[in-house]
């Protein structure tokens, strides 16, 4: 079986991962847009009878990638 190479994650990649209660709604790269639309989950459920909570989680991202090599 061939050896495999893997390349060393970025120690600073995060996901932002959109939450409404335990389920995950969108993931993304960027905090800034991850914390708008957020805010505008939370905005738009200020109008609902049965109003959920929305929050960003902030998780470790894993980059790395299988390079198989030749034996």
């Amino acid at each position: 079986m061939a050896d495999s190479v893997f390349q060393v994650p970025s120690p600073t990649a995060v996901a932002y991962v959109l939450m409404n209660g335990n389920t995950p709604v969108e993931v993304y790269t960027d905090q800034d847009i991850a914390e708008r639309d957020c805010w505008i989950c939370n905005e738009g459920e200020k109008f609902s009878e049965n109003p959920h909570d929305y929050y960003i989680k902030s998780v470790p991202l894993t980059t790395l990638s299988y390079a198989p090599t030749e034996a």
